[in-house]
Formats: C-alpha cells, structure tokens, sequence
C-alpha cells in the first residue's frame, strides 16, 4: 500500500474521530469512492484506533510516548495533522509501526449461547466466535499463539511472513501467514476449513514436539484430524458451510438427526433424548436459523414418520 494512501487514510481517520464537518463528509466519501485501496486502507486506520482503544493502560502510553516523539519527524503531520495530533499520531504509531512492535496481549474467550462476531487482535487480524467455545490469545515477543480448548471459530488473519499465526486445537497445529478459515475443535476431532488462502496442517504428540506436517490446505479444502492424528476426512467442502454459524445459520448435507440436534443445542439450553435408537441416524440436509429448532422438528416429521416431542426445553424423540 503506497505511503501518501496510508498518510490520507489516517488523516480521515482522524478526522472522524474529532467529528467530521458536512463538507469534510463530502470530501472522504469522494475519495473512499476512488479506489477499494482507500476504502481498505481507512478500514484498517480505524480497525487499528479500535484496538489501541482496547490494550492495556500500559502499552497504549508507550505507544503514545513513541508516537508523539516522532511526531517531530514527520513532515505530514507538521503540515496537516496538528490540529488532530493527539489522536492521530497514536493511529499513525500502530498503523505504520505494529509491524516492528506487536505489544503483549493475552485475552481468552468462553461463550454459552451466543456468538462474538467480530473481535479485533493486536495485528489487525480479527476473529469470530461460536457458542459454546472455548479460547485463549496470546501475543509475545512478536509471536501469534492462539489455543482452541473447543468450539469453533472463524479467523481472518492479516498477513505476516515474519510471524506466522499458530493455533493449536488438541494435538493439531495449524500455522498460517494471511488467510481466512474456520476451526473446530468438537469431539476429539480438529476441523479446518480454508475460506481463502493457504493453512498448514501438522499433528504433535505432545507439545513439547515439532508438528509433523500433514497437509496443506488451500480455498475450499477442508481436513478432520483426530486427537490420535489419523485423518478422518480430506477433501473439498462448500464454501458458504463454512463458518455459516457467523450469520446465525446451520446448513445441514445428509446429516444424521442426531448431530443436528447437537449443533441445535449450542445456540439453546435444550436436553433431546431419543427413545427411537434408530431415528437418531436418519439423514437430513436443509438450513436453518441456529434458534428456529421449531421449523427444524416440523421439517423432520414431513419427511420421517417419527414423533417428537417439545416440552419447555426438553425434546423427545419416538
């Protein structure tokens, strides 16, 4: 990205920040128009303010102190920023030098029902959250760790070649530089689906050895590894499954009953018990909404000659 593009980006960003006047609207909304390399470079200006808003106290004064000690430096802020120093050096800081000083930052999610669907990280990359998830992030010493205890989770990672984003989920490691791909960590079996991209894939006994590598999984490729390392499936997957939990839907393929009823149950606090043994592996395919089970056992009893029955939160199946 050229320098004069970041420079106006962060310009406006600032200016946003301190309120922008009905001409000044006028005139980004120009420029964002221009080219999608505006648009994304003013995106990313703001996604980086976003996170300085949220570091520690600690890291977010260093960057300051750094900030307004170049801010002598540099000829673009002399000329056009003075009137918005106070925000914009600390955008300039993070946005032009987090690539040399990535700050520690630890943090670990644990959701019930609901979804996070977008959570900002020190780089610029971002992560989605499904329900009933479990997962730390740790970034030290310019190094990206992520561990999936279980859940899902979908991530865009910014590219990086000097410090590759590493996630461990069970005894899988998967290491990327910049894409976009969901993990899940269900059962005992890590799956890896790649929206975009390239992921590594290893296995490791323990933790305290190397990855061995398994495969390399590019756009629309999707790989189930166990906790033991076999390899339960590796192939292609349809891209909108991937992650499809991200706008509140579950698309279900020749699905046994009894796992849809599964993936159900991590968006409510519902108990299904089948008295009918054999109807739990019926197949079924369809989409739904995560919440809307009720369309979802009025679909199964059109196809199958099974009763069910809801109770508050509890579903029986005969």
């Amino acid at each position: 990205m050229k320098d004069s593009i970041k420079d106006k980006a962060i310009y406006w960003a600032a200016c946003e920040k301190e309120g922008l006047s009905e001409q000044q609207q006028s005139e980004l909304n120009v420029w964002l128009k221009k080219s999608s390399e505006n648009q994304n470079a003013f995106n990313e200006a703001k996604n980086v303010y976003t996170f300085f808003q949220s570091i520690p106290k600690a890291h977010s004064q260093r960057l300051s102190q750094k900030a307004h000690q170049g801010a002598k430096k540099t000829k673009f802020v002399e000329k056009r920023l003075k009137p918005f120093i106070a925000c914009s050096m600390l955008i300039i800081t993070l946005f032009m030098g987090y690539e040399f000083v990535l700050p520690d930052f630890r943090k670990s999610y644990h959701t019930q029902y609901l979804t996070l669907k977008k959570e900002i990280l020190p780089d610029g990359s971002s992560i989605a959250i499904d329900a009933k998830s479990k997962i730390k992030i740790k970034y030290v010493n310019n190094k990206r760790e992520v561990v999936l205890y279980s859940g899902q989770a979908m991530f865009n990672v910014k590219k990086d070649a000097q410090r590759p984003f590493v996630i461990t989920s069970g005894q899988t490691a998967i290491e990327v530089v910049g894409t976009r791909f969901e993990v899940s960590n269900i059962e005992d079996t890590t799956t890896v689906s790649v929206l975009n991209g390239k992921v590594k894939v290893g296995y490791r006994a323990t933790l305290f050895q190397e990855p061995r590598n398994i495969s390399f999984l590019t756009q629309g490729q999707k790989m189930a590894v166990s906790n033991s390392g076999q390899v339960a499936y590796l192939g292609k997957t349809n891209l909108d499954e991937i992650a499809s939990w991200v706008n509140d839907e579950l698309i279900f393929r020749k699905i046994t009953l009894q796992n849809a009823f599964k993936h159900f149950a991590r968006y409510q606090d519902i108990e299904v018990i089948f008295e009918n043994k054999e109807a739990g592996n019926k197949l079924f395919s369809g989409k739904f909404h995560t919440n809307d089970i009720d369309t979802f056992i009025f679909a199964i009893q059109k196809i199958y000659p099974i009763q069910i029955i809801k109770e508050n939160k509890r579903i029986v199946i005969r």
